[in-house]
């Protein structure tokens, strides 16, 4: 019941693999970086490949301080809890969310969760997340974030895009297989005054 109870946490680290494991039934199921006030544990060159990370009850991957990060191969689903399944994060205004990315992976969405894409809006620095040859079967909200890539992507649900910069989805086929399932690309306002800019949509 501890919120920062973790199956696997990557601080101040780098240079770290994990393969080929599964991280189930825990309240964060993999969690790389952390940011605040007091603490600054930047996590580079990670490498997470084949794991199956599942049922966990918050989130089933954090990311909230990291760089050249990727999920390869990785089948991330929410199980039977209503957890979010991915959320990238930006905790405090200089946390560093750059080169991220999933590659191949298989994210399945339960009742409400969604893939969280979310940078603070007060973050100084630009980020670069990219989805490519995935399938994703969840909706997706991306909030004040520089430089997301969705490439080669099999997309099952919806994107939102709030007062984001260069957003790109290319190769992608849009799929329905529920009949109650919207499956839409819209943008909305964050903060006041601000807008999505740059978006571009194409060979999908």
């Amino acid at each position: 019941t501890d919120d920062n109870r973790r199956g696997i946490y990557i601080g101040r680290k780098k240079h770290i693999t994990i393969e080929r494991g599964s991280v189930h039934n825990c309240r964060n199921g993999v969690y790389i970086g952390y940011l605040d006030a007091s603490q600054n544990y930047l996590a580079n060159d990670v490498h997470v490949g084949g794991c199956h990370i599942y049922g966990n009850t918050m989130n089933e991957s954090v990311l909230a301080h990291a760089k050249n990060v990727i999920f390869d191969d990785c089948y991330i689903d929410a199980g039977t809890n209503d957890s979010s399944l991915i959320d990238i994060e930006a905790h405090a205004n200089s946390a560093i969310l750059q080169n991220i990315v999933f590659n191949n992976c298989y994210i399945k969405q339960n009742t409400g969760a969604d893939i969280q894409c979310i940078l603070n809006q007060y973050s100084t620095n630009d980020t670069k997340i990219t989805f490519q040859n995935c399938n994703i079967q969840s909706g997706i909200q991306i909030t004040t974030m520089k430089n997301v890539s969705f490439i080669g992507s099999i997309m099952n649900g919806y994107i939102e895009i709030k007062d984001c910069e260069n957003t790109l989805i290319s190769g992608c086929v849009f799929v329905v297989t529920d009949k109650g399932k919207n499956v839409s690309i819209y943008t909305r306002s964050y903060a006041s005054g601000k807008i999505a800019k740059y978006i571009t949509l194409e060979n999908s």
